[in-house]
């Protein structure tokens, strides 16, 4: 329940706050199954290069995301 409710919180802020660069490099899970962002390297859309919308998906929901919540017919997802 940890990594669902981190998860939640963390696709809002990500969404509100246009939190760009959300590979799985970046992801961390805490040993209480907290999902945990390291590198705000390009926050509100700050980019090298001064690019500009690096990513247009505005909260990333993954396929090892789904698989921790149990698969897509689960309660949790």
């Amino acid at each position: 329940m940890n990594f669902l409710h981190s998860l939640a919180a963390y696709s809002v802020f990500c969404y509100v706050f246009s939190v760009k660069d959300r590979h799985n490099g970046n992801i961390l899970l805490t040993r209480q199954g907290h999902l945990l962002h390291i590198d705000f390297g390009f926050f509100l859309q700050n980019s090298p290069g001064k690019v500009i919308e690096t990513e247009k998906a505005p909260f990333k929901l993954t396929s090892d995301y789904i698989e921790m919540l149990d698969g897509q017919s689960s309660a949790k997802f």
